[in-house]
């Protein structure tokens, strides 16, 4: 419940100091259970928290690598075929019809958001930060992209998802070079000074550079169906919520200009909810083992039509100077 209190402290996406706390929430995905107060912007309505606990590591155990992309099975030529058909409809839209249906029979959230991209080449130089193990970087590599690297200071140590391409184990302020796409999937609501990291990923652009943002995005159908048990909350994980306001202001103090902006929300919306809704731990989950092949699928039919509308809970935002 909103408190009357206003927080006087700078929003870290579009620097109002008048905030006021909007709800609790407690770590679900683990089960651990410690609760923390998010805070409100009275001008972008963004949510953050309001305290970054200082054993933030504690809640990166080892099991939550085991959150990578998702993708379909590639047992025997065939398969192999049907992802590569997938893959280049989610990329380039090639492939028609069987493209769309495969898309939607094995969505892949991640590479989708790949596509967002305008003028998307195979010989862009893309670096993917808060990549984990890499291994949407290795479907790119797999689909004919060669100039990949990665960066997370989390993963144990310097890893080569796929032959030549490079997973280091670093944060983003001790990168150098330049690049023509710059992305975070599902890792920019991890950083504790979102408009400090924008501005350093700005210097990282090469000319004509893009930056991808695929982020939890407020307002949605699913944080007012679940409220503080929406999963995409994932507290204390996700250290700021952004509405498209957010955004545009955080983009605007770091040089950019929010190009397109494509909400891409899943099933995982609503049955990663509905295992907070049980007090079940998400970790280990992956919807089949509570629900129905119909409901997910019923779930995801929901999913897309809510991105029509802009009321999906995942977006992909392309900046561009």
């Amino acid at each position: 419940m909103t408190t009357a209190v206003a927080v006087q402290r700078a929003c870290c996406l579009c620097g109002a100091t008048s905030r006021v706390e909007k709800l609790t929430v407690r770590e679900r995905m683990f089960g651990l259970g410690d609760p923390f107060p998010y805070l409100e912007c009275a001008e972008c309505g963004s949510l953050e928290i309001a305290t970054v606990p200082v054993d933030l590591e504690r809640f990166y155990p080892e099991g939550y690598y085991s959150f990578g992309a998702e993708d379909m099975p590639a047992r025997g030529w065939v398969k192999r075929l049907l992802r590569r058909l997938r893959d280049r409809y989610l990329l380039f839209g090639e492939g028609g019809a069987l493209g769309a249906w495969l898309e939607r029979r094995f969505p892949y959230p991640e590479l989708r958001s790949v596509g967002v991209v305008a003028g998307l080449r195979e010989d862009m130089r893309i670096l993917d930060v808060g990549c984990g193990r890499g291994l949407l970087l290795a479907a790119l590599h797999a689909r004919g992209f060669r100039h990949l690297t990665g960066a997370d200071p989390f993963v144990p140590a310097d890893l080569e998802p796929a032959p030549g391409v490079r997973v280091l184990k670093r944060h983003v302020h001790e990168l150098q070079g330049e690049w023509d796409l710059v992305m975070f999937q599902a890792s920019f609501e991890h950083v504790p000074d979102p408009a400090l990291t924008l501005r350093q990923v700005a210097v990282l652009l090469a000319p004509g550079g893009q930056v991808l943002l695929r982020v939890p995005v407020l307002p949605n159908a699913a944080f007012e169906r679940y409220g503080e048990r929406w999963v995409a909350l994932d507290a204390p994980r996700h250290l700021f919520v952004p509405t498209r306001a957010g955004m545009d202001r955080l983009a605007r103090g770091a040089g950019l200009r929010v190009t397109r902006v494509e909400n891409d929300a899943t099933a995982f919306m609503f049955w990663g909810s509905e295992h907070y809704v049980r007090d079940l731990p998400l970790a280990s989950a992956t919807g089949e083992d509570l629900f129905s092949a119909r409901q997910l699928a019923d779930w995801e039919r929901e999913a897309r039509t809510l991105n029509r509308a802009g009321r999906g809970d995942m977006a992909s935002f392309v900046l561009a100077r």
